[in-house]
């Protein structure tokens, strides 16, 4: 699900810089925050059924780090980017760059991961 829910979000980024309405803007905004949803909590569910108590809080912790830490570095970037490209050019690289990470994610960790999620889904 979070590998769908990747390619989704990435395809919807794409569509935002094809419509440029502000009613297409927000329901593909709407849309997004629907399919994104999966990703977060299929993220926090394999953390939790594979990561002692002990340690969760240490795991989210650092997790929620890293991810606010890209935030801040491609905030940084896209400004200057959105700038120099435009906002429909910064949109379609987005979500170019996002399918491209769950292609990798499906041919290089899918496989070696399945039996966690498989784990997952069989414990909830």
């Amino acid at each position: 699900r979070i590998v769908e829910s990747l390619f989704a979000v990435s395809a919807i980024t794409i569509l935002m810089a094809v419509f440029r309405s502000i009613p297409m803007a927000l329901v593909a905004s709407v849309a997004m925050s629907a399919v994104a949803l999966p990703i977060s909590v299929g993220q926090a569910t394999l953390i939790q059924a594979h990561v002692p108590n002990a340690f969760c809080g240490r795991i989210f912790g650092t997790y929620l780090m890293a991810g606010a830490m890209v935030a801040i570095v491609g905030a940084l970037i896209s400004g200057d980017l959105t700038t120099s490209l435009g906002a429909p050019t910064m949109l379609i690289v987005s979500g170019s760059i996002g399918i491209l990470g769950a292609v990798v994610g499906v041919v290089t960790l899918l496989p070696a991961t399945r039996h966690l999620v498989e784990e997952a889904e069989i414990s909830a």
